[in-house]
């Protein structure tokens, strides 16, 4: 048998549990290996960010969060079979960062396979979206109107009416409008389901144009709450 000092099977220390301040030590180290990020012009350091710019959503948060959750706020789910068509100006609005998403098709439409968004976006100075990658599923933007500016993986692309653009699952990616007026296009994930996050932490839109200016900068802290559970990652 081996004894260990201080008497037979006596652990040394404190275990981490038990200390009060291993916490707080946890996160003093977790933060200097991870400086704040920039988000939207904004410094964040959460206490959510750090396992979010590592992995995402925890694996049980990532699965049929679509099917599990239901319609987006304000939607009436609307079975497979009964639509068919999607009228010009039909479908649920929401402003959300200063642009306008209208959805199309929701995960109810397609057993959870695919969502479909039109997306209105403002010009610069506006962001399109900055640097983030989604862990759960892929991305398609087909233009229709006007020109975006995309960065997926650190490569420059230029996109006008006709373009497909495709971001696959993990790959970093970002996008702004050069403007001068809106663009516009249409959003495809697949599988379905993160389209509730626009819906969720955007305000309802009344008419299908760009929103009026914002008030003041967006709550970070609960976006970054509602990334963690889209498996939504943002990066530098």
């Amino acid at each position: 048998m081996v004894q260990r000092a201080g008497g037979i099977g006596e652990r040394r220390g404190t275990s981490p549990r038990r200390d009060p301040h291993f916490k707080a030590r946890a996160t003093l180290r977790r933060s200097r290996l991870h400086p704040p990020l920039t988000i939207l012009g904004l410094s964040v350091q959460h206490p959510r960010l750090v396992g979010l710019t590592r992995c995402g959503a925890a694996p049980e948060d990532r699965l049929e969060y679509g099917a599990r959750h239901g319609p987006a706020p304000g939607v009436q789910s609307v079975s497979r079979q009964e639509r068919v068509v999607v009228q010009p100006g039909e479908g649920h609005a929401t402003w959300f960062l200063g642009h306008l998403f209208v959805q199309k098709v929701a995960a109810e439409d397609t057993g959870g396979a695919y969502c479909v968004l039109e997306h209105l976006v403002a010009p610069l100075p506006a962001i399109g979206a900055p640097p983030h990658a989604h862990h759960r599923e892929d991305e398609a933007w087909y233009i229709l109107e006007g020109q975006l500016e995309f960065v997926i993986e650190g490569r420059p692309v230029q996109a006008g009416p006709g373009s497909l653009v495709i971001a696959r699952k993990g790959q970093v990616h970002s996008f702004n409008n050069p403007g001068p007026g809106p663009a516009r296009c249409l959003v495809m994930l697949w599988p379905a389901g993160f389209e509730r996050f626009f819906f969720e932490l955007g305000q309802p839109a009344d008419r299908h144009t760009l929103p009026p200016t914002p008030p003041g900068p967006p709550d970070m802290g609960r976006m970054l709450e509602a990334a963690a559970r889209y498996a939504l990652e943002f990066s530098p």
